[in-house]
């Protein structure tokens, strides 16, 4: 099933369990994830027709590929419609209230789980995959920035080739990713951190079922 929300389309696979994990992705990549998760799976809600460079980044940053666009900074305003628009209309269609709320991303979407943590209390457990945590002073933000409130459960990847770019800012993607890594578990937060094979575009689908079912 599908729905739209303003510029987004939703797309739902129903789970067996009473818990409910929004995806930053297209319908595609929610069939092969659903498919790969291990029984008894959460009900999946895909979020399609995202501005990833500008909806995702929280604060404006320069390109990171010549010919690509800058970051735009508008995570603010998309963690706004998720919470306030998105997440009632999905739970008001699905018909009920979940055990627990979780937030799942790639890339700059795991770089938005991320942040956040620290910006509101509607999710309990996160997934952030291959995170673009190198991303201009988000180190130092997240360190400052705790969760607004004590998560069940933050499930954390990274391709073990990620580091080896040729790009030097994003080259301190395992640096600063296991430095968060370490700020959670100081803040007894559980915290499932995971190594995978393979730079930043290998077996994608795969790695975030992965780091879905390690959020439980």
């Amino acid at each position: 099933m599908s729905m739209a929300v303003g510029p987004y389309t939703l797309t739902f696979f129903p789970g067996e369990r009473p818990d409910i994990f929004y995806l930053l992705g297209s319908e595609e990549e929610g069939q092969a994830i659903f498919a790969a998760l291990p029984l008894s799976r959460p009900t999946l809600i895909c979020i399609n027709g995202i501005d990833w460079d500008r909806e995702l980044s929280p604060w404006p940053a320069s390109r990171a590929f010549k010919g690509g666009n800058d970051f735009g900074g508008d995570a603010a305003t998309f963690l706004n419609v998720l919470e306030n628009q998105i997440i009632p209309v999905t739970e008001q269609e699905l018909g009920f209230t979940p055990e627990s709320r979780g937030l799942a991303g790639y890339s700059l979407g795991g770089l938005f789980t991320l942040w956040t943590m620290g910006q509101t209390r509607a999710f309990q457990r996160f997934a952030s995959m291959s995170g673009s945590v190198w991303y201009d002073d988000f180190l130092d933000f997240f360190i400052h920035h705790p969760p607004q409130a004590t998560p069940l459960k933050v499930s954390i990847s990274l391709g073990d080739g990620e580091k080896k770019t040729k790009n030097q800012r994003m080259a301190r993607v395992e640096e600063c990713t296991l430095i968060i890594v370490e700020q959670l578990r100081q803040q007894n937060i559980p915290v499932c951190y995971h190594t995978e094979s393979g730079g930043h575009f290998n077996d994608v689908n795969n790695r975030i079922a992965r780091g879905i079912a390690a959020a439980f």
